[in-house]
């Protein structure tokens, strides 16, 4: 069993680079409040180099990289990185290496390591040792990642999209209810605090909202991996009968919630 859930995620976890002009268009970056905490919480001097693990195609290196730091960033997928180095080509002091982060090395040491929702996708049996190894003394780890979450606001909408689902899917197989606000629980932080090597977490919560014609629903949709997954038939069908539903039913405009969940915390020395 486990054997062939590694071999799923293996799978997963390499299905954006099909996409990577798509994921780039249609993923909704962070807040702006976001970085500015970072920076805040970890301490970072305007000369302070960055470990960036899964890129993707720089939605959150650009922010950084404006604001003047050197980052490295480390990115699985190759035309990912293209999109990103062509986005980032502006910004001499970064560079983007194409290598599986759970298999990289490098002897520089870094004041911060993030991933901006790709740390889910690490190795859970080395990633927090993996980050500490390379962290200089007083360096700092934090993660960001956005969840799509329940609402008062969106409630209709969400469980019309579950209907949809389960008709196309099976009633065993639709998507899983979205979680409430309250319902997102700061889990990296627990697992750095339990490993010994970092101090307790800061943790920052940011809510949000985001407004999508039907066509541009169905697109971010397709990014996603699960998604990537489905065979083709199956997808163009679900999605075909989404685009439907909000143009029908919701005057051609899907809103999504959100809450973006930062954590920061410092490498015991």
């Amino acid at each position: 069993m486990l054997a062939v859930m590694s071999e799923r995620r293996e799978i997963a976890r390499g299905t954006f680079d099909s996409v990577a002009a798509l994921y780039d268009a249609a993923r909704p970056g962070y807040p702006q409040e976001a970085y500015r905490d970072l920076i805040h919480l970890a301490r970072l001097a305007p000369d302070a180099r960055l470990l960036e693990i899964g890129p993707g195609t720089g939605h959150a290196t650009l922010p950084l990289a404006q604001r003047g730091f050197r980052i490295d960033g480390v990115e699985l997928g190759e035309q990912m990185a293209a999109v990103a180095c062509a986005r980032l080509a502006a910004f001499p002091a970064v560079s983007i290496t194409v290598a599986d982060f759970d298999h990289w090395s490098a002897s520089a040491r870094y004041d911060l390591v993030f991933a901006a929702s790709s740390y889910h996708w690490l190795n859970l049996a080395t990633r927090v040792h993996r980050i500490a190894a390379l962290l200089a003394p007083g360096g700092h780890i934090a993660v960001f990642r956005n969840h799509h979450v329940a609402s008062e606001t969106t409630a209709a909408f969400n469980h019309a999209v579950q209907r949809i689902y389960a008709s196309i899917l099976g009633p065993h197989h639709s998507s899983s209810p979205l979680p409430r606000t309250s319902q997102i629980t700061p889990v990296e932080a627990t697992e750095w605090t339990a490993s010994g090597l970092f101090a307790a977490a800061d943790t920052r919560i940011y809510q949000w909202r985001q407004q999508l014609s039907a066509a541009e629903y169905v697109q971010q949709l397709a990014t996603h991996s699960d998604h990537r997954m489905l065979t083709e038939h199956t997808r163009n069908q679900l999605f075909d009968n989404l685009q439907r539903l909000i143009d029908d039913e919701f005057a051609g405009t899907a809103e999504k919630d959100y809450t973006t969940l930062l954590q920061v915390a410092e490498k015991i020395p």
